[in-house]
């Protein structure tokens, strides 16, 4: 195992760690990481930039003007908006949250890399451990931590950004399960707010698998999976190889999965996996929907997510 500080990547400042089967290159700024390499196949795990420089954003800035690539942390909203809770009332949370924008405080600690941040606009410290659970495991475990003596509404989520194939599958605990529409072009799954049943949109891999590429056809869907999950995992299969990067993480803690599919509108054939606390986008929209999280006073919670390249066979 190698842990590697002060590296660059696309001539961002990053730290690397690496064993016999993954390599994973984390930037300082946003704590995003930038790739996630399966030694074994070759192959770039995370959708990449095809920037030679890496384009990254300023605070407050507009998440779609910069490369949009690899896996961030999304925290406490995705969408920007503006806060209705005592006492931050009008106060605004930035697109796609504060922590993405922010340099983090990143160092090696033996055989694990550490990162925190502190909020700027809310008054929170969000940190992370990053380490290999075993040869075919990268995992992340999360502390958060509420400095201010008042309750307060957050979503974190997992922003993992996948390249697709035409024989790519989304392997998801429950692919029959139904799901409400957050964002479908020219409404091709249903306007918003809408309930579907995944199993009639998507054909259905067996034995737990939707097919997730539309060949030819130009789309970006996005929807919430509307129970709580059976069981906390997702991922990407890649027949060709019978592989798969598989997203595990605890349901008491990350209780919701959303999903966006995406081709030829901003992005080309691209999955975007969301694990969240909170669902919909929005920590106001979450609460409306009774699928929110709430970080109480001067409280803390934990979770983790655990990257895995494991064989897959329909």
């Amino acid at each position: 195992m190698v842990v590697s500080e002060g590296i660059v990547f696309k001539g961002a400042e990053a730290l690397s760690i690496e064993n016999e089967q993954l390599r994973a290159v984390i930037t300082v700024r946003g704590s995003k990481m930038v790739s996630l390499l399966d030694k074994t196949t070759g192959r770039e795990l995370l959708l990449q930039s095809k920037n030679d420089r890496l384009v990254q954003g300023d605070y407050d800035s507009d998440y779609n003007a910069v490369d949009v690539c690899g896996f961030d942390e999304m925290f406490p909203t995705i969408d920007a908006s503006f806060s209705e809770q005592a006492p931050w009332e009008g106060v605004r949370l930035p697109d796609h949250g504060e922590v993405w924008s922010l340099d983090w405080d990143c160092a090696a600690s033996g055989n694990s890399l550490e990162a925190h941040v502190y909020g700027l606009r809310f008054p929170y410290r969000l940190s992370k451990r990053i380490y290999f659970k075993d040869k075919a495991t990268l995992r992340i475990d999360y502390a958060l931590q509420n400095l201010s003596p008042f309750d307060m509404d957050f979503i974190w989520a997992a922003h993992a950004m996948f390249a697709l194939e035409d024989d790519s599958i989304l392997v998801l605990p429950n692919p029959s399960a139904e799901a409400t529409v957050t964002y479908s072009h020219r409404a091709r799954l249903g306007r918003y707010g809408e309930r579907i049943s995944l199993g009639s949109k998507y054909a259905l891999r067996e034995p737990n698998g939707l097919a997730a590429v539309m060949p030819n056809e130009v789309y970006i869907d996005k929807y919430y999976l509307n129970d709580p999950l059976p069981e906390g995992y997702c991922g990407i299969a890649y027949p060709s190889e019978c592989r798969a990067c598989m997203l595990s993480f605890p349901v008491q803690t990350v209780p919701y999965l959303g999903v966006l599919l995406t081709n030829g509108l901003h992005l080309d054939n691209c999955a975007i996996l969301e694990p969240c606390t909170g669902a919909f986008d929005r920590p106001d929209r979450a609460r409306a929907f009774g699928m929110n999280s709430v970080l109480g006073a001067k409280g803390g919670s934990s979770w983790h997510l655990e990257f895995s390249c494991v064989q897959y066979r329909l």
